[in-house]
């Protein structure tokens, strides 16, 4: 019965992580008080401008909730209750609440998908590393990927067209841009950097 109320948040809780981070825009501190205040909300406080721990969201951003009607139950989650301290520990977490100031405003679901098939070509899955071998592949994959897209932002690599693809989850075919080949230079700084170790 005491959970039974997390239901009617669980949308809620998804979409205002994805809002911290959006209305951030690259604001690490203001990201990390946005998702915290979430579980504030969700019991019913709104202003935290007494909280010394907020130092740039003093009070949520959203109209006044609606007053209960009478007869039915709050939606609110009771403060330090058994939902209340479940979605602390399960949801937010200090590592969450600290890991999502790091998370890239500019970042879709594409761009991570792309991220993660560049990764994979330095670390397949299907070969077994040790550990320090698959950080050590995993950082050289983050590099290439920033070094495609510091190129792309200073003109270097540039749009040459478009080439069709059917995507399965919109059931239609769609269009990705083709690109000049990737320069690829940190490779020859890494290899310099390696035969000097």
């Amino acid at each position: 019965a005491q959970m039974k109320v997390r239901r009617i948040w669980q949308r809620t809780i998804i979409n205002k992580a994805y809002d911290a981070v959006l209305k951030a825009q690259g604001n690490g501190i203001l990201a990390s008080e946005m998702f915290r205040s979430t579980l504030l909300c969700m019991s019913g406080i709104h202003d935290f401008s007494s909280d010394p721990s907020f130092t740039q969201l003093k009070r949520c951003t959203h109209s006044p909730p609606p007053p209960t009607p009478p007869g039915q139950d709050t939606m609110f989650i009771e403060r330090d209750g058994r939902a209340y301290k479940r979605l602390q520990e399960v949801i937010f977490t200090d590592k969450n609440i600290d890991d999502i100031q790091n998370v890239s405003w500019l970042l879709k679901t594409s761009t991570c998908e792309s991220l993660n098939a560049l990764a994979w070509r330095y670390a397949p899955k299907d070969n077994y590393f040790d550990r320090k071998g698959h950080e050590l592949r995993t950082m050289m994959g983050i590099i290439h990927w920033n070094q495609t897209k510091k190129d792309e932002l200073e003109g270097t690599r540039i749009v040459t067209g478009q080439k069709a693809y059917f995507n399965h989850t919109l059931k239609k075919h769609v269009f990705r841009n083709v690109k000049t080949p990737a320069r690829n230079a940190w490779r020859e700084a890494v290899k310099k950097a390696t035969y000097e170790v």
